[in-house]
């Protein structure tokens, strides 16, 4: 190896795990800073619910625009957005007259997907915001996250869900949950001010799991008991919750989201994105996928029979059928795109607005840096 190969190759090290550091005291120090914040809004507008959900609703638009600012740092890659034209208008998405990506979804929806990766929801958070939606984002998590210091508290107060996966302690608080997110839709959302305040899209993956040896493990077992034949590229989704869901919601809910996800560099069967693209692979060593392919189609209410749990069973395990098809294509092509009947459009970066880097994450953490530097020097003094 030449000098000059040896000296770029420690170059890309040292920027490289410049970038990791740098971006690991942005997090935990935007991550205080949203806390702060959330702390101050219930603190001064506990008594006006309207105030104290839209200050609420910013913190949420926060904390994705933190971790959007931090994943295109450590790990840039690209986006294809393939919508199936069928079901979605040809500008769900598009690039505006400045270069911005916006995206046209609906309010009052469910979105759910196949999982591969622990950054699924990043990714289809990200398409929320894209719709100026990321504020009203729900996500059904298991109840170990909400331990996690510091985030814990924060997901408690963006009204995330948290599961045991074990229906008969989820179902009451799944339908508290779900009740108290359709009144608020209905009742502050007929007055048109409020609604950017109270319209939700929640995010549920029915697989329950991601794709991985231990996940295939439990679909297996699950499929047998079922009486169901595995599928190669995805889990089989479990039914209850999706249903429980649509029919808590169905008063205000108004389309639902089928997402499929692929990732560049893995080729299905026997190979998973989970290990390939794992959160350590990504965050600390910048080896993330360099392209991350997402395909869309949306249904109806009316077209879901969802009143009915055995044609609803066959409607859902009929979409994952669907699902595992179009990966089958895709490990093929490479990509959802050329598929007749769809459209796709291709964003270079998963980049967030440079205003809102400056005034959700740059701002707090550099007001953050000079008061703790402060406090230092204060204390310092003090003690001297």
């Amino acid at each position: 190896m030449s000098l000059s190969d040896v000296l770029s190759t420690s170059y890309s090290k040292f920027k490289h795990l410049t970038t990791t550091s740098l971006s690991i005291i942005v997090f935990i120090q935007g991550c205080i800073s949203i806390l702060i914040t959330q702390f101050f809004i219930k603190l001064f507008y506990y008594k006006n619910s309207e105030k104290l959900q839209r200050g609420l609703n910013q913190t949420k638009r926060s904390f994705i625009i933190l971790l959007l600012s931090i994943f295109s740092n450590v790990s840039p890659t690209s986006i294809r957005i393939t919508t199936d034209d069928a079901t979605m208008r040809r500008d769900s998405f598009q690039i505006n007259r400045i270069g911005d990506i916006i995206a046209q979804l609906d309010t009052n929806s469910i979105i759910f997907s196949n999982h591969q990766l622990y950054i699924d929801w990043v990714i289809i958070w990200w398409l929320a915001h894209l719709a100026n939606l990321s504020g009203n984002f729900f996500i059904l998590l298991k109840k170990s996250l909400e331990k996690i210091p510091l985030l814990g508290y924060g997901m408690k107060n963006y009204k995330f869900i948290f599961m045991n996966r074990k229906w008969a302690q989820d179902k009451s608080l799944l339908e508290q949950s779900l009740g108290a997110i359709n009144t608020n839709a209905i009742e502050n959302g007929k007055n048109k001010d409020l609604t950017n305040a109270w319209g939700y899209n929640i995010l549920l993956f029915p697989e329950g799991t991601n794709l991985c040896t231990n996940g295939i493990r439990k679909n297996n077992a699950y499929c047998k008991k079922m009486g169901l034949k595995p599928m190669k590229n995805v889990l089989m989704p479990h039914t209850t919750g999706l249903r429980f869901m649509i029919q808590n919601l169905q008063p205000s809910l108004t389309k639902i989201y089928d997402v499929t996800i692929g990732y560049s560099g893995v080729k299905g069967e026997h190979e998973f994105a989970e290990i390939k693209y794992s959160l350590k692979n990504i965050f600390l060593k910048g080896l993330g996928p360099s392209m991350i392919d997402i395909h869309i189609r949306s249904f109806n209410l009316y077209e879901i029979p969802y009143q009915d749990e055995e044609a609803f069973s066959k409607w859902l395990f009929t979409v994952w059928e669907d699902k595992n098809r179009l990966l089958d294509q895709y490990y093929i092509n490479d990509t959802f795109q050329g598929m007749d009947g769809k459209t796709t459009l291709f964003c270079p970066a998963m980049d967030v607005n440079p205003y809102d880097f400056v005034t959700v994450v740059f701002l707090p953490v550099a007001f953050g840096m000079v008061l703790t530097a402060s406090l230092w020097a204060y204390f310092n003094k003090k003690l001297a």
